[in-house]
């Protein structure tokens, strides 16, 4: 009797979980992505079902767990894969946008950053649909894991880097025959997260020395600018909005849903493409505006 009523618990278990992942509504999409089967990208998927259940997978698993799980799962892949993860995110559109964002925020802790929305379908096939953003950035971070190296390997690394060291000097005269490479261009976004997700004041008025900013908050209404509330719409209110300034920082609404999250950036990314929205934006996370008002940061 034990016995069926375990394998019984089991089939329950299993079988519920497959149908709350089932049940995800996704918001439509028509960005196509094309997944190779001879691809060496990695690829983790993640659902959020209408209850704001998390899923890595098939197996359900607590918020508080993403990063370091993730972060583990990456650190036994090849070295030149682990800078190619992406994450698939299957969140149903219901849900409040406040768990994605820490969702989000969990993932950029443990620097991931190449995330995509999956849209339409939960089923994947040859080509599937999603919609492709990067990551904003997090306050605190997980550190990435190393291997810890036998007394062995230290010693025979250590005469490597000695060697190094004794031909570097050598033949410094001729390295300089060469000079190094040009550093690559700087991704100007990802330095102004980068320095804008800190608790230093300094740090923050030297970034947007020279810029001009608005800060606005995307509710289920609109963006919230002043006392003004802006249609998330195509028309020129929307478009004048987002060029009158250098840069857009959105906050957002407790209250908003994934489903009119979704909608300003895809409205968004449709209206750069046509070339009518010209400035970008940048996300402020739930978690840095508690870190800038702990901070009594000001911008």
């Amino acid at each position: 009797m034990r016995l069926k009523i375990t394998i019984g618990m089991i089939w329950f278990c299993v079988f519920g979980l497959n149908a709350q992942i089932q049940s995800i509504q996704l918001p439509k999409g028509e960005d196509a992505i094309s997944i190779s089967k001879t691809s060496i990208t990695p690829i983790y998927s993640l659902y959020t079902d209408k209850h704001e259940s998390i899923y890595l997978e098939d197996q359900a698993i607590a918020l508080s767990d993403l990063a370091k799980t993730l972060a583990y799962n990456r650190s036994q892949l090849e070295e030149m894969q682990k800078h190619q993860v992406k994450i698939f995110l299957y969140i149903d559109q219901s849900v409040k946008y406040t768990i994605v964002d820490k969702i989000k925020t969990e993932l950029a802790s443990a620097y991931f950053y190449n995330l995509v929305f999956k849209t339409n379908t939960i089923e994947n096939k040859d080509i599937v649909f999603g919609f492709s953003i990067k990551n904003h950035q997090s306050f605190f971070h997980i550190e990435d894991l190393k291997k810890v190296l036998t007394k062995k390997e230290e010693t025979k690394n250590k005469r490597y880097n000695d060697s190094i060291a004794k031909l570097s000097k050598e033949d410094s005269d001729s390295f300089l025959m060469f000079p190094p490479p040009p550093p690559p261009p700087v991704d100007e976004m990802f330095e102004l997260g980068y320095r804008i997700y800190t608790n230093q004041q300094e740090v923050i008025d030297e970034v947007l020395e020279g810029k001009s900013y608005n800060k606005l908050e995307l509710s289920n209404n609109g963006l919230k600018y002043g006392n003004s509330n802006i249609e998330i719409k195509d028309n020129a209110q929307f478009v004048e909005t987002l060029n009158s300034k250098d840069v857009a920082f959105i906050s957002f609404d407790p209250a908003l849903t994934y489903s009119n999250y979704f909608k300003f950036i895809t409205l968004h990314r449709q209206l750069s493409k046509k070339g009518w929205v010209t400035k970008p934006y940048l996300e402020l996370s739930n978690e840095i505006i508690k870190i800038h008002k702990k901070a009594n940061i000001k911008f």
